[in-house]
């Protein structure tokens, strides 16, 4: 469910923005029209049968472009925030969820606004943990040269340009200690 979804289903008593639902309201859209949904849990017997009388349409990578710009058109407003269009296929057999990647996704989270506003997020760099430690190195040197690059673009405004430079030195500062 994105936050297309109240204006899809406008017969459903729900709030029009998401971020105003309560646990009842979820289980009830999920319950109505939650077919369509992520996931291996169907709730409720009319989005059951739904789901149950659809046949299966097999597609295959040539016709993902068409099928997410159907999904990207079908999301209502701005995905920011982590919010992504997703679609579901039956690819070889097998069923599958993709999802669409805007390109904020590959800026750090730091960066990313929630919901409508666009708020600053401290940045402290993680040292390695017991899972990490074996790529920890190599993804801290990644971070420190993604954000020197950042630092030695003249297009950036001057407090992304600052932010940049604070967080590279916090990466380098902590690759320093770690070692």
């Amino acid at each position: 469910m994105n936050r297309g979804f109240p204006a899809r289903f406008p017969e459903l008593p729900l709030p029009r923005s998401i971020s105003d639902w309560s646990d009842d309201h979820r289980l009830l859209a999920l319950a109505a029209r939650g077919e369509d949904c992520v996931g291996n849990l169907v709730v409720g017997d009319d989005s059951l049968r739904r789901l149950s009388l659809r046949d299966p349409v097999e597609v295959g990578p040539g016709d993902f472009p068409a099928i997410a710009e159907g999904a990207a058109a079908d999301a209502v407003g701005s995905s920011a925030g982590g919010e992504r269009p997703k679609f579901g296929a039956f690819v070889a057999g097998r069923d599958g969820t993709l999802r669409i990647a805007p390109a904020y996704d590959m800026l750090p989270m730091i960066l990313a606004p929630v919901g409508d506003i666009v708020t600053f997020h401290p940045f402290a760099p993680e040292p390695p943990s017991g899972e990490s430690i074996d790529v920890w190195s190599d993804a801290a040197g990644w971070a420190e040269r993604y954000w020197g690059e950042l630092c030695a673009n003249r297009e950036l405004g001057s407090d992304l340009a600052a932010l940049a430079e604070r967080a590279g030195g916090a990466v380098a500062e902590l690759r320093r200690r770690v070692g």
